[in-house]
């Protein structure tokens, strides 16, 4: 999760890497609008390649934490006060329009600064019904500085090493070995970072539950915690206290499900990328 990026890059000099997660794209369920090539003229990596639209609907296969978002609109100047986001919920379909904490205009873009925390289609509309004219569009989802950390684990099975759990790739998962009487997982962080979102991407069959997350200071202090129950049934996206993090240990607390073995397939934190930056650095 970090940076969603429909089209070309939003930085004239760094290109978006994969830590650095564009939600527009990654994991998209559908994108509606009133063009049909609508996803396509996003995707094409070209500014210049536009379509008119009244609105546009995008949805998650998964829970993203989404804070602003850049468009690349033909009139910058017509849309800045007429152009508002919506979420819909995705089981009840109530819609609410989001508060915008902020507007900026560039040359030929709009940041749009704002907080959507629920699993939610993503709406970008006019109000005025004026054709938007969009070109490209990137919906920041923070960016993953867990990719590539230093990881240990309390034990291994087989070649399921822990760092397989900050590699990238969801198909490989760190792994326990089912005899550990006390399995866990720790990452520990090149420099402490502000994190206010965690996600844990679980294997089906060893779906971990009643588990617990700590997030340590660089002192080696406790300073948040996050205990999973029995009833959670979704890969976890954990909401928390932005605070200062050095390090992260999951333990189980129960061996409820699977071989007993800890397993987790991908962990991310999320921290955001300061002004007009994108990417781990």
């Amino acid at each position: 999760m970090g940076v969603i990026l429909i089209g070309s890059d939003p930085s004239a000099n760094t290109n978006v890497i994969a830590n650095s997660s564009d939600v527009s794209s990654l994991d998209v369920i559908e994108i509606q609008a009133t063009d049909e090539r609508m996803f396509q003229i996003l995707k094409d990596n070209n500014d210049n390649t536009c379509v008119n639209t009244e609105a546009i609907t995008i949805e998650w296969k998964r829970f993203y934490a989404i804070h602003w978002t850049r468009v690349v609109v033909t009139d910058p100047a017509l849309l800045y006060n007429d152009l508002h986001v919506f979420s819909r919920e995705v089981r009840s379909d109530k819609e609410q329009e989001v508060n915008i904490t902020a507007s900026i205009v560039h040359n030929t873009s709009i940041d749009l600064y704002f907080t959507i925390k629920t699993l939610a289609r993503f709406i970008l509309r006019s109000k005025s019904n004026v054709n938007l004219g969009i070109c490209s569009m990137w919906i920041s989802g923070g960016r993953n500085v867990a990719l590539k950390q230093v990881t240990k684990q309390s034990s291994v099975l087989g070649m399921s090493q822990s760092n397989n759990a900050v590699d990238g790739n969801r198909k490989t998962c760190s792994r326990t070995d089912p005899q550990d009487g006390s399995p866990h997982w720790s990452i520990t962080f090149a420099i402490p970072y502000p994190i206010r979102n965690f996600a844990l991407h679980f294997e089906a069959k060893n779906r971990l539950y009643m588990y617990t997350m700590k997030s340590i200071n660089e002192h080696g202090q406790d300073v948040g915690a996050y205990t999973s129950t029995y009833k959670d049934d979704l890969d976890e996206l954990i909401s928390a206290k932005t605070v200062m993090v050095k390090s992260i240990k999951v333990q189980v607390d129960h061996k409820l499900t699977g071989d007993g073995s800890l397993v987790i397939c991908e962990f991310e934190a999320y921290t955001e990328c300061p002004p007009m930056k994108w990417g781990l650095e």
